[in-house]
């Protein structure tokens, strides 16, 4: 929100991105939880561990591809 304040980002653009947000994180620490919980029940830090991982990446990605758009976009 304090990013989007200061690039004066108008509240229904906000709104929109943010929804969407808590849907993906909400489903995905429902998946991953569904999927790594079971199988790593008796060691319930290593599966929040592997979650925070995998966020990590997706994340990485995510700004790798934001990253090649922009670059794309201005040569």
């Amino acid at each position: 929100m304090f990013a989007a304040g200061l690039l004066e980002t108008p509240w229904r653009r906000f709104i929109v991105a943010d929804v969407i947000a808590v849907v993906l994180w909400a489903c995905y620490w429902v998946g991953a939880t569904a999927l790594l919980g079971e199988a790593f029940s008796d060691r319930q830090w290593l599966t929040i561990l592997i979650s925070i991982g995998i966020g990590v990446v997706i994340g990485l990605v995510a700004e790798l591809i934001r990253r090649y758009a922009e670059r794309r976009g201005a040569g």
